[in-house]
């Protein structure tokens, strides 16, 4: 696994993981995937407001959505995807007996 902070990275084992915590380091896997942040990482109060009112107003419009609405709207989306699937397949049809027909008189 890696200890990253900063520009530095250094590769630790499990013995070394908790001194790097304590230190200031993010422990990385050897993949790169993030698995544990430092204790010592602070957050700026402004930008925790930021993303914590973002976060409201986005439940809030959520919530004024409500489920049953959002159902409603899938099952008329559903309804006209059905209907439009027939329209076309009623013009294929249409379009096919035409080219036929026009063959038809062609070989005439």
């Amino acid at each position: 696994m890696k200890a990253k902070k900063e520009n530095k990275v250094y590769t630790v084992d499990e013995t070394q993981k908790q001194r790097y915590l304590d230190t200031g380091f993010d422990i990385y896997s050897d993949e790169g995937e993030l698995l544990e942040h430092s204790p010592l990482k602070l957050i700026k109060y402004s930008e925790y407001d930021k993303v914590f009112k973002e976060k409201d107003a986005l439940q809030k419009e959520l919530d004024d959505l409500g489920t049953d609405d959002i159902a409603k709207q899938l099952v008329a989306v559903k309804k006209e995807n059905t209907s439009l699937k027939k329209e076309l397949t009623k013009i294929k049809e249409a379009d096919g007996k035409a080219a036929a027909e026009k063959e038809t008189k062609e070989g005439e």
